[in-house]
């Protein structure tokens, strides 16, 4: 089909019984326009109705059938899609939803996308517009290969990608012609590890990974400089970083339109357990998403709930927890959530600073029931301070972090006996110039 262009449909129906009312119901990508027609008959069986052409956008089109018989059984078809071709300037970079609305900060990285197959989609064709034309000073533009960054030459809808720039950016801008994508499902061939994702719809659509074998979708700098935490709705021209526990190819399916078949089956079981969300905030960056914690079916070990630290573009503050055993090519993890079998542990943590000059201040939230009887407690490596948890909703760090990247915490949780012994311990052990050595040359 075309943008403002009718679109006729054609259906062979056949029923036992005499059909009775066939029906075409239609939605315009992010159900901006929707509409019911009733279907002619135009031979045995045939049957045809026509899409106006005012619900024929560059947010593309879906539409299904339901038809009943003489005895009121009522039958629905599949749900159906036909891409939409549309022309030059139609679709721009402030639709609704779009996070590029109000244009890109200089020298900050940043992932977008293109929420369309264009027919030019080289990188010039796409964002000279909005960013001049592309020299080594003035914009960069990378994707991830599975194995490192590469300059990216073509956008292509479903893929995130990195962007830099350093110029008088001019927004919001609009794109050559290209086809609206089929909405039955968009389907997302995962690598293993860290993948590069976009929402390949002009409209914002959900993706429920819900608790599996991928972690995210993340995405970066929308709120603040740094990862978020994992996400439901993908919005139009956002990147998105997911990550893939398996060691082969996993397929990824996304749907934008429910199909009328489909009863959503929703039965959230909240797991039992405790989580302890910990955030970490500087002037410039942040990294709100990281937990440790037990919650019903994790294991002590690497398991599902056990997310890997992103990998970051510039500067950062990140806590990350060091399990180098877990996994031979991932050292930082972003969560470490463990079973409820064992009631006592000691947690590592690292907060890593990249070019943040100002205090960090980590926030400390307890999500789910920890335990009355229990201690939780937070110990400072390097001032040798022991905060409890259950009252202290932050701790703030004041570093000159260039001399220090990273700084040590511990997380322990358990009896009051074992909480006790086990900072006393800790603390015991540490090397007298472990306190002193930021003030090394």
């Amino acid at each position: 089909g075309s943008i403002n262009t009718p679109l006729t449909i054609n259906a062979k129906i056949t029923d036992i019984n005499n059909i009775k009312n066939p029906v075409l119901i239609y939605a315009a990508g992010g159900n901006t326009k929707t509409g019911v027609i009733f279907m002619d008959s135009t031979g045995v069986d045939q049957f045809q109705a026509t899409i106006p052409g005012d619900a024929m956008t560059f947010m593309g089109i879906s539409y299904y059938i339901s038809t009943s018989d003489n005895k009121n059984n009522t039958t629905t078809s599949d749900l159906h899609s036909a891409e939409v071709k549309f022309p030059k300037e139609s679709l721009s970079s402030d639709i609704a939803g779009s996070v590029i609305k109000e244009g890109l900060p200089r020298n900050k990285w940043r992932m977008i996308s293109v929420p369309a197959r264009l027919d030019k989609n080289d990188v010039a064709a796409v964002l000279d517009y909005a960013l001049g034309d592309k020299e080594s000073t003035t914009w960069d533009i990378r994707q991830w290969n599975g194995e490192d960054w590469e300059e990216s030459t073509e956008l292509e809808p479903g893929k995130g990608y990195w962007l830099i720039h350093d110029v008088k950016a001019e927004f919001p801008f609009t794109t050559g012609s290209g086809y609206s994508l089929d909405q039955t499902e968009y389907n997302y061939d995962l690598q293993p590890g860290w993948n590069m994702i976009a929402n390949p719809y002009p409209f914002p659509v959900n993706l429920n990974t819900g608790e599996s074998n991928v972690y995210g979708p993340i995405s970066y700098g929308w709120t603040g400089e740094g990862w978020s935490s994992p996400e439901t709705l993908l919005l139009p021209w956002a990147g998105y970083g997911i990550y893939n526990r398996w060691v082969v190819n996993q397929p990824l399916v996304l749907t934008p339109v429910e199909s009328p078949n489909k009863i959503a089956r929703k039965n959230v079981t909240v797991p039992d357990g405790w989580k302890l969300n910990i955030g970490a905030y500087g002037k410039t960056y942040i990294d709100p998403g990281n937990a440790v914690g037990r919650l019903s079916g994790s294991l002590e070990g690497l398991d599902f709930r056990d997310n890997p630290e992103p990998p970051y573009m510039g500067g950062y503050v990140s806590v990350v927890m060091p399990r180098s055993e877990w996994n031979e090519n991932i050292s930082h993890f972003t969560s470490d959530i463990r079973s409820l079998v064992e009631p006592d542990g000691v947690w590592d943590l690292d907060l890593k600073v990249k070019e943040e000059t100002s205090p960090v201040t980590l926030s400390l939230h307890m999500e789910g029931d920890f335990p009355v009887e229990h201690d939780i407690v937070l110990l400072d490596l390097i001032n040798r301070e022991t905060y409890n948890i259950k009252e202290t909703s932050s701790v703030t760090v004041n570093q000159n972090w260039d001399k220090l990247p990273v700084y040590p915490f511990k997380v322990i949780a358990g009896s009051p006996e074992y909480v006790s012994s086990m900072t006393q311990e800790i603390l015991s052990q540490l090397p007298e110039t472990f306190t002193l050595h930021q003030n090394y040359p």
